[in-house]
Order: C-alpha cells, then sequence, then structure tokens
C-alpha cells in the first residue's frame, strides 16, 4: 500500500510538472531575453546598488530562482562575487561619479554584509562619494548603509535597531504526536543539530554556545556602526535597548542617520552633488547591470587562479539537478579538474555550508589535500563553513573567515527513528523472519543493543577520523582539536584565536593570498564549477530532480527542512552526518 501509494503520488505530481513544462520555458525564455547583452554607461553615472536584493555566494541564472521571482514578484538574488567586483571595477571607471544604496531591509547574512562593507570602503578610497537614503532602516540596512559618506531617510520611516535573536524549532511534541521515536547517538556535547528531534527547548551546552557566538555577532556590528557613524559603541547599545525607533528623528538625534528627507528632496541633493540642473535627469546604472558592462581587461597571460564555490549542505553523489548543495562527486571532479589544469596556479575553496555527510566531506577532503599538495590552496569561508564544511577546509595552506563566520562544529553524530508506536497506533502490526538475529534497522522497530553498538562505532570512528583531519592541518595534535572540538560552533574572531583559522579577511583577501603564494605577479580569475546555461540547468532540473528544485522554489530554505524531518521519520540513519 505504502510503495502503491508513493507511485500514485509521483504519477501526479509528474503529470502537473509536464503541464508546466511549456509555462516554464517560456518565463526562463523571457527571463533569459531581460538580461545578457552589453550595458552603457552614460558619464558622470551613479552606481546604485538595492541592498533589498537577497546576496547568493556566486551569481547564477538558475532557471527555479528566475521563474521563482516571475511568479512572486520578488527580486532576483545577486552574486557577492558580482557585487564586490563590481565595486573594485566602479572605482577606477571614470563615467562613475559615486555609490548610491537604496532599500530599507537587507536579507544577506551578517558574514556577507560584512564582506560588502568592505568592498565599499575600498570604494571609497578612490575619493567617490557613497550615499544611502531609504524610506525606513532594519537593523542589518543600517549595519550595512552605516558606511556610507551620509545616510538619511524619510521623515516618517523607522531606523530599527534590534539585537539579535536566535530561535530554534523543535519538533518533538510533533514526533510525539505522531509517536514517533528518535534515538540519537553522538560525540559532541555541544552537537546540537539533533536537539530539535529529542527536545523541546535548548541543552544548557546548546544555550551558552549559541549565547556566546550570538553575543560575539552584536559586538562586530556594534563595532562596525560606531566605527562608521563616529559615535560611541555604549550609544548603540542603548539605543539598540531602548525600542526607541518609531520616529526618525531619534535615529537622528542619536547620531545613527544623518537627516530626514523625502525622495524628492535626497534627489534634488544628488543632483546638487552632480552639479545638474533642477529636474535633469540623473544618469544612473544599476548593480545587475552594471555587471554587463565590457570593462574588464584580460591580463596577457595564460596563468589563473581558480575560485571553486561549495555552497549548501554536503550529499553523496551528484546533483542531479540540484544547484543549491554541495554534491561529493561533482566537487571532487570540479577539484580535480582544477588540480590537472597546468595554467592554474593556485586554487581559492569559497566554502558556504554547514556540513552533512561524513563520507561525501571525506571525498572532498581528500581532493583537497591532494590539490593543496600540487600547488597553492587558500579557503575562504563565508557564512558557514562549519562541521562537514569546517572537514573539506582542514587540508588548505592558508584558511580565511569573517568574523561573524560560523565555523569548527567539529562533531558527529547520527539518528534512527522507530514508527512502531505509530504504526500500532493506527492499527498497524509488523512481523515476518530474517536469516540472521541482527539485520540493518528498518526505521521500524528500536534500536537492539547490537545495532545501537555498530552506529555508537560508527559515530566513535568517524570523530576520531575528523579530529585527526583537523589535526594533520592545522599543524595540531589531536588533544588540542579534541579541546576546541566536541561539536562547539564558533565564529570567525574566535576561530582566529584558537588557530582554526589563520585570518580574518574577504574572497578577495583570499585570492590575494593565492597569488602572493604562486608567486604571480599578473593572473586571471576564474570561477569553477563553470556555470550552465539556464535552458540547460531548466532541463536537467525538469528530467532528474524536480521535486527538489521546484520545492526550493517554491518554500524556500523551508523545503530543506522539511526534507530533513521527513528523512528523520521515514527511514534510518545511513552514515554518520557531520552538521
Amino acid at each position: 500500500m505504502k510503495r502503491f501509494l508513493i507511485t500514485l503520488a509521483a504519477v501526479i505530481v509528474g503529470g502537473i510538472l509536464l503541464s508546466l513544462v511549456p509555462l516554464l520555458i517560456g518565463l526562463v525564455v523571457i527571463a533569459a531575453l531581460t538580461t545578457g547583452g552589453t550595458t552603457i554607461v552614460e558619464p558622470r553615472s551613479v552606481l546604485v546598488y538595492d541592498i533589498s536584493a537577497p546576496v547568493v555566494d556566486r551569481q547564477t541564472d538558475d532557471p527555479t530562482l528566475l521563474v521563482g521571482t516571475l511568479l512572486d514578484g520578488g527580486r532576483q538574488s545577486l552574486g557577492l562575487d558580482v557585487i564586490c567586483r563590481n565595486l573594485q571595477r566602479a572605482a577606477d571607471d571614470p563615467d562613475i561619479e559615486g555609490l548610491l544604496l537604496e532599500g530599507s531591509s537587507c536579507p544577506a547574512s551578517l558574514a556577507n554584509i560584512d564582506e560588502i562593507r568592505q568592498a565599499i570602503e575600498r570604494f571609497k578610497q578612490s575619493g567617490k562619494f557613497v550615499l544611502y537614503h531609504a524610506a525606513a532602516l532594519d537593523r542589518n540596512a543600517l549595519y550595512l548603509g552605516s558606511v556610507a559618506d551620509s545616510v538619511f531617510v524619510a521623515p516618517q520611516g523607522a531606523v530599527e535597531l534590534f539585537g539579535l535573536h536566535l530561535q530554534s524549532e523543535f519538533f518533538k511534541g510533533l514526533l510525539d504526536m505522531l509517536r514517533v521515536d528518535v534515538e540519537v547517538i553522538r560525540h559532541g556535547q555541544f552537537k546540537s543539530a539533533v536537539e530539535p528531534f529529542v527536545r523541546q527547548n535548548l541543552s544548557d551546552e546548546a544555550r551558552l554556545q549559541a549565547q556566546k557566538y550570538t553575543d560575539e555577532m552584536w559586538a562586530e556590528v556594534r563595532r562596525a556602526i560606531a566605527q562608521s557613524r563616529q559615535i560611541a559603541e555604549q550609544a548603540i547599545d542603548d539605543y539598540a535597548g531602548s525600542l526607541d525607533f518609531a520616529l526618525a528623528q531619534n535615529a537622528v538625534d542619536r547620531g545613527l542617520v544623518d537627516g530626514l528627507e523625502y525622495r524628492d528632496q535626497f534627489l534634488d541633493r544628488l543632483r546638487q552633488r552632480l552639479a545638474l540642473k533642477a529636474d535633469e535627469k540623473i544618469p544612473t546604472v544599476s548593480m545587475r547591470k552594471y555587471a554587463e558592462t565590457d570593462l574588464d581587461v584580460v591580463p596577457a597571460t595564460d596563468d589563473k587562479i581558480a575560485v571553486v564555490y561549495a555552497s549548501g549542505t554536503i550529499y553523496d553523489g551528484s546533483r542531479r539537478g540540484d544547484m543549491g548543495n554541495i554534491y561529493a562527486d561533482d566537487l571532487a571532479r570540479t577539484l580535480r579538474q582544477a588540480r590537472a589544469d597546468s595554467t592554474v596556479r593556485a586554487i581559492v575553496l569559497r566554502i558556504n555550508s554547514p556540513g552533512g555527510s561524513a563520507p561525501a566531506s571525506d571525498i572532498i577532503w581528500r581532493e583537497v589535500k591532494l590539490a593543496a599538495e600540487a600547488k597553492p590552496l587558500v579557503v575562504s569561508m563565508g557564512t558557514y563553513a562549519a562541521s562537514g564544511g569546517y572537514y573539506i577546509a582542514a587540508p588548505a595552506d592558508y584558511i580565511f573567515a569573517q568574523p561573524q563566520t560560523i565555523t569548527g562544529s567539529i562533531g558527529v553524530f547520527g539518528t534512527v527513528p522507530s514508527l512502531r508506536r505509530t504504526l500500532e497506533g493506527v492499527g498497524i502490526t509488523l512481523d515476518g523472519v530474517r536469516s540472521h538475529a541482527e539485520v540493518a534497522p528498518d526505521g521500524l522497530a528500536p534500536l537492539t543493543p547490537a545495532q545501537r553498538a555498530y552506529f555508537t562505532q560508527m559515530v566513535e570512528q568517524t570523530y576520531a577520523t575528523f579530529v585527526s583531519r583537523c589535526a594533520d592541518g592545522r599543524g595540531k595534535t589531536p588533544d588540542e582539536i579534541d579541546q576546541i572540538g566536541g561539536g562547539r560552533v564558533w565564529v570567525g574572531t574566535d576561530a582566529r584565536r584558537l588557530g582554526l583559522v589563520d585570518q580574518l579577511g574577504t574572497l578577495d583577501d583570499a585570492i590575494a593570498k593565492a597569488r602572493e603564494l604562486a608567486a604571480l605577479f599578473e593572473c586571471q580569475t576564474v570561477a569553477l564549477p563553470e556555470a550552465e546555461s539556464p535552458m540547460t540547468q531548466l532541463l536537467r532540473q525538469l528530467g532528474l530532480d524536480a521535486r527538489a528544485a521546484f520545492g526550493r522554489m517554491i518554500l524556500g530554505t523551508t523545503y530543506d527542512r522539511a526534507l530533513r524531518l521527513g528523512e528523520i521519520a521515514q527511514r534510518p540513519m545511513v552514515h554518520a552526518r557531520l552538521n
């Protein structure tokens, strides 16, 4: 019956997806036609960056993202790579007079915002202006926008500087209602990724580490805003604690913004800055369109630094159309190609991952180690490089992280569900025969002592290997790694102090270090793996993994959470996990 229902559902979903193919292809074609081409920048233009666009590590033309944007009217994401490259190019572009920031919210991680802030700081060194105007400001927008020379907000706009709030979802109550039992085997008292399935609140260890890295992140936000606005850090805390956000004038009085202006008033200010007449059109170019300008000068050399992107949860096998995660076979192949390419003189591995499969992480680790033995390899950590994300970073010659990067989490866990009580609750009983006294767990019955011993051995062996990999890569003893391991999560500043990373810095800093290690005076920078065309991606996703592609298009990150909960509830642990 179960197999019949699954097959029936698959047929229904498949039929729906097939009926949508013409519409989806049409939407992708429309999206493709509205992008591309070469943009001509008018003299004395202003580069406009709408910070309300979601930020991803690498610019992508993933068709499900393009279609999702068209369907829900949302903003298409911008790549951190494009934003930083545009700011670098604009600093030297004689046709760009300055930078205008817009948008009341900034849906980006604090680590990515910090990287963008640093790119804007470098842009300001060219002597060009940076202005910011918005109807209102939330915390992330103020964090990013405070780097501007001047910040203006609409008279009735709120300037919200709420403190950071970390909140986890716990599913034990739901699983209890469904009568699903979940057994956890883990190494590391701080390995809290499994707690939502076995607890209804944070453990003392999880609360301790969560409070620690939340405080560290807030300290960096406070420091950056205070420094940019030239006010005391205590003033930032006082404003955040007061919740005195309703009147924008309060933010002016406290020095967080420079003035209150409607859009037309601000544009008049901008015209004066550009020496334009009243009502004269202000020449602008958006961040997305500026990426299409033909300004790059290709160095007269074949030498390259390959930037290999590794973003998402780590899985075994190949991606099968899922462009949002890391698959061991695919990333290993990309690393092998970069290692074998004689024109690639150094590799920068950009990691933005909370971890995943232990065997998959080990496969990637092997290729990173081989690549590092063949040529300089530098790691740049983004928002996350934790657990399996740190595992694959360990062999690098040099590791960069942002102050707010979430990293470490050197620990292992496994989960095994039991649905026996669920089935009994609806009148289903189980019986059968077996060839041996002990067989593989089926997710229906609780673990036997022998099965539990087997999984415990697997987790302990995986942890020992994890610690050994980190010790070898970081030049430490296993005991030294174990003392800062145990599943404990660290922010970049602490990771630097503990020796888990070498330096705080951006992706550009990592590229510069790779260039230094390879003794390159001039080189090209290439991004790997090479991006597929939107149509190729669409066909691949429709043909091979439509469920994941459209699930993420409709539900976003909620899809992955639901999928993980489904895995816990429906099948036993296959192997230890590093996240």
